[in-house]
């Protein structure tokens, strides 16, 4: 697999901080930004000023994980609008996927946008437990096979 470059958004609750771990664990470079601060790269902010102040952030990324409450997922995304580009990947861990992937589609449309949810607890070992993916319309299928992969 590919290593990719992540900026997370919301590693200091429990899903994030366990995605961050997944990822790291992987070899994956992952960059953080939260209110507060935790281990490794860190960037203090509020989720909000990603297109402003964290720009360069975004703009040196892969993949957006979104490890928010659905409105502030929601929000941030809306100000993501015009610094996606082709193939880059917006991921969401919301609990409701259809205003995420709706909002996307229409101001987002070259990125690929993807939700996960972990069917356990993040607190536990993940090996052997199940995830499941929601794919836009449009990719059907090649999301899940490269998350999986």
């Amino acid at each position: 697999m590919n290593k990719r470059k992540f900026l997370v958004i919301g590693d200091t609750g429990v899903v994030g901080a366990f995605l961050v771990r997944l990822l790291v664990a992987d070899g994956h470079h992952v960059v953080v930004i939260d209110k507060r601060a935790a281990p490794g790269e860190h960037w203090v902010m509020d989720a909000a000023e990603l297109t402003g102040q964290g720009a360069h952030l975004l703009a040196d990324t892969d993949a957006l994980i979104f490890a928010l409450p659905e409105l502030t997922a929601l929000d941030v995304l809306a100000r993501c609008a015009g610094h996606t580009r082709e193939n880059f990947w917006l991921i969401n861990t919301c609990s409701i996927q259809r205003p995420f992937q709706d909002l996307a589609a229409e101001i987002c449309p070259s990125a690929v946008s993807v939700g996960i949810n972990p069917m356990f607890s993040p607190k536990l070992d993940c090996a052997g437990r199940p995830v499941v993916v929601c794919e836009d319309g449009h990719r059907q299928g090649k999301c899940s096979r490269a998350c999986c992969a």
